[in-house]
């Protein structure tokens, strides 16, 4: 099996959520960031888009982006915002500030 070896990754309620092609370190590593940083980035995001199911989906859709990035941004928690902002704005949808 390669470096890379693809995997099958849960994050939230243990429902599966995205394949990964990531290193089972690498994923864990991103587990922990979960744990320890989810609560922040929604809080961020439901204060910019004033909606908790959409900050909840976003925070969620932003770590399953980290997963397939493969590699850990030097600041994860505005990495993750920036992430799920740009993919809102990409689907033609920008968050309106609140």
């Amino acid at each position: 099996m390669g470096r890379h070896a693809r995997s099958r990754v849960t994050l939230a309620g243990g429902e599966p959520i995205a394949h990964s092609t990531s290193t089972p370190g690498f994923q864990q590593q991103v587990a922990q960031l979960f744990e320890r940083e989810f609560r922040r980035v929604f809080r961020v995001l439901q204060r910019l888009a004033g909606d908790p199911d959409l900050a909840s989906d976003l925070a969620q859709e932003s770590f399953v982006k980290l997963l397939q990035r493969g590699v850990m941004p030097d600041t994860p928690v505005p990495w993750l915002v920036t992430v799920a902002l740009n993919q809102r704005a990409n689907e033609g949808v920008p968050i309106e500030l609140v």
